[in-house]
C-alpha cells in the first residue's frame, strides 16, 4: 500500500492523522492550459513541468498545446508494435501518421469573440458538435 502525505493508511483511524498533512499544497502553479480531458499542460512556479496527453506516447511541447487550445489539429507521428506469438515474431512500424485534434462527444465548446471560454453538455436532439458563439 502506497501511502500519500495527503491521505491515511487504512489502518489508522481518522482522528489519529495528522491534520496539517490534510490538503498540503505540493505545487504552486503558475500558467495551466488544459485542452480537454486528459490533455493538459502545467507549469509550476519553480519551473517544473507536468505534461499528459491521452493516446499520444511522447511528449508535446508549450507551442502544440497552445495549437490545439486554438482549435488547430496536430499531425504527429507515433512508432507501433505487435507481437504474434504464433508466428514467434514482433513488428515494429515507424513513422505511423497521428492526427491529434481538440474535439468532443458529449460537450460543445462556447466560444466568446471568437476565443474558446468553455465547454458545455450537448443535450437535446440532434447533437450538433459546431461551436456555440456568445453574443
Amino acid at each position: 500500500m502506497v501511502a500519500y502525505p495527503w491521505s491515511c493508511p487504512k489502518a489508522r483511524a481518522p482522528e489519529v492523522c495528522d491534520s496539517a498533512m490534510l490538503g498540503k499544497l505540493e505545487h504552486k502553479f503558475k500558467e495551466g492550459i488544459f485542452i480537454m480531458p486528459k490533455v493538459y499542460y502545467l507549469e509550476s512556479s519553480d519551473g517544473f513541468i507536468v505534461t499528459k496527453c491521452k493516446g499520444y506516447p511522447g511528449k508535446l511541447t508549450k507551442n502544440q498545446y497552445l495549437e490545439l487550445l486554438g482549435g488547430k489539429s496536430l499531425e504527429l507521428t507515433v512508432k507501433r508494435w505487435n507481437r504474434s506469438l504464433r508466428a514467434s515474431k514482433i513488428q515494429i512500424q515507424r513513422g505511423i501518421p497521428y492526427q491529434l485534434s481538440p474535439t468532443f462527444k458529449k460537450r460543445v465548446k462556447i466560444l466568446n469573440n471568437g476565443l474558446w471560454q468553455k465547454t458545455a453538455p450537448v443535450l437535446g436532439q440532434p447533437r450538433t458538435k459546431a461551436p456555440i458563439e456568445l453574443p
